[in-house]
């Protein structure tokens, strides 16, 4: 089966378990690059009120198409219980009919459930094949590698 991982992550914590997830699966990786300036404080505020309000953005290209694949891990960080809009706009601008698709969140302490099964609602066509919420506040790397490794197992072949 042949898996592609994509994610956005903000401040680097969605990426570490997109890597991990590739480098168990030996999945290629693309990472959704948003056009808008989101660091810093005023960028934090200013994508929690994107995600809150459902907005979209502009992406860079993808640089793979996400039809040449049988399973997509899909990752966002959890911003205001909402998935990031970079990843919406992902979602709402690919035709993912016939994929797996299996959803991965990391947050600071709540909000993963939410944000995954906002993600679930979104998907139109493809199977939406398990979810992972990670709480990314102290846990330790390892600790955080043995999650994520425990739930990619499943496909593993």
């Amino acid at each position: 089966m042949k898996a592609l991982v994509v994610f956005y992550s903000r401040t680097g914590n969605t990426k570490s378990v997109a890597e991990m997830i590739a480098g168990e699966l030996k999945a290629d990786v693309a990472e959704l690059v948003d056009k808008r300036g989101r660091g810093g404080l005023l960028g934090f505020l200013k994508a929690g009120r994107d995600a809150v309000k459902e907005r979209i953005t502009e992406l860079e290209p993808l640089g793979h198409h996400p039809g040449d694949y049988d399973l997509i891990f899909l990752g966002s960080p959890v911003w205001a219980s909402n998935p990031a809009p970079a990843v919406r706009t992902f979602v709402q601008s690919h035709d993912l009919s016939g994929k797996k698709v299996a959803l991965f969140c990391t947050m600071n302490a709540r909000g993963g459930e939410e944000a995954c099964a906002a993600l679930k609602e979104l998907i139109r066509g493809a199977e939406v094949v398990g979810h992972l919420a990670v709480a990314m506040k102290k846990k330790a790397q390892d600790q955080l590698a043995a999650e994520v490794i425990q739930w990619v197992a499943q496909w593993k072949n």
